[in-house]
This record gives C-alpha cells, structure tokens and sequence, in this order.
C-alpha cells in the first residue's frame, strides 16, 4: 500500500481523503501497471481501510463516486 496515500487518507479531511484515493487509484494503474479492475478493487480495499465504518456494500459505490464525480448512481 502507498504510504503517502495511506497517511493522507487517514489524516485529512474529507476532500483530502478523496484526492488520496484517486492518487491511490492512478498509482495502482500507471506504476504497478494493473488492469482498471484491479485497480480498482484494490481501490475498494484501500477505501475501506481508511473508512472502516463504511458498510462492505457501498464500498464500491463510493470509489466510484470519487474516482469520476460525474457518475449517476
């Protein structure tokens, strides 16, 4: 897990939160080259490391929010 991320998500507010996991996301994509399904799964684990009292299913819903805003859902 990307340290500078995971410190940022933990530590900041909410906007912070959501910068560091889209770095989070782009970093799974653009450095440790996976596919946008890993990434984002992995995406999925991170979020709920550093929101653990986000229910498992809206999980998902959530990274998506935040990875492209201008989803409907």
């Amino acid at each position: 897990m990307c340290e500078n991320c995971e410190c940022a998500a933990r530590n900041g507010s909410e906007e912070f939160k959501k910068q560091a996991i889209r770095r989070y996301y782009a970093c799974m994509v653009n450095v440790q080259e996976r596919t946008a399904q890993q990434a984002f799964m992995s995406t999925c684990a991170f979020y709920k490391y550093v929101t653990p009292e986000t229910p498992d299913w809206r999980v998902p819903k959530e990274v998506a929010m935040i990875l492209n805003p201008g989803l409907r859902i």
